[in-house]
């Protein structure tokens, strides 16, 4: 009987160390694919930045009228974009970019791509308050264009869709969760549940 225990409990002990020892094994070769990924992404060759999806605001924003604060300064932060370059490189990462595009070119991606995030932003706090100010089919001007560029902020999408609820237009928030499965975000997820719950409360 003893020896039927040591020898099941050295069964035990070799299966533990053969699954940890292939653990170990494909962590490394994790990271050795990695490394090895990265080393190739900062010796890539610089390539023509022209062929980027580049960004530019609609003219019907920029037609919008508002009085007061914060809607005077938020229109000129929105204005302020037509003098940078904004690209959506959401969900793509930097060893990814240096590949596709040359390691040279990373700082300039990254503040595209910085540009684009703070350009959402300002587009999510306008429509909001647009909203607030009682000017909904301006709101929905701005938070409809917010989409069409790929934001990914929950907010965006929310108040879009309780503005097509309102105006019994939920075809539209069909289109919406179209746009939303579509994007390359973390936050795909929480906007897809959030507009079904709008549509099926």
């Amino acid at each position: 009987m003893p020896l039927l225990c040591i020898s099941f409990f050295i069964l035990i002990v070799s299966t533990i160390n053969f699954f940890a020892g292939n653990t170990r094994n494909r962590d490394r070769a994790k990271k050795d694919a990695f490394w090895a990924k990265e080393s190739a992404a900062n010796a890539a060759k610089d390539q023509d930045l022209s062929t980027l999806s580049y960004i530019t605001l609609s003219e019907p924003l920029t037609e919008i009228t508002v009085s007061g604060e914060p809607l005077s300064r938020l229109k000129e932060e929105l204005l302020s974009f037509r003098d940078k370059t904004i690209v959506n490189l959401n969900g793509i990462s930097n060893t990814d970019l240096k590949l596709t595009y040359g390691a040279n070119h990373i700082g300039l991606l990254s503040q595209y791509d910085q540009n684009f995030t703070d350009l959402c932003i300002c587009l999510q706090n306008f429509g909001k308050e647009l909203l607030e100010a009682e000017q909904p089919e301006d709101a929905v001007t701005v938070l409809e264009y917010a989409v069409s560029i790929g934001s990914d902020i929950t907010d965006t999408y929310v108040m879009l869709a309780y503005l097509y609820l309102e105006k019994h237009q939920t075809y539209k928030i069909d289109a919406l969760l179209e746009k939303a499965e579509g994007l390359n975000s973390l936050s795909k997820d929480t906007i897809i549940l959030k507009l079904k719950k709008i549509v099926h409360p």
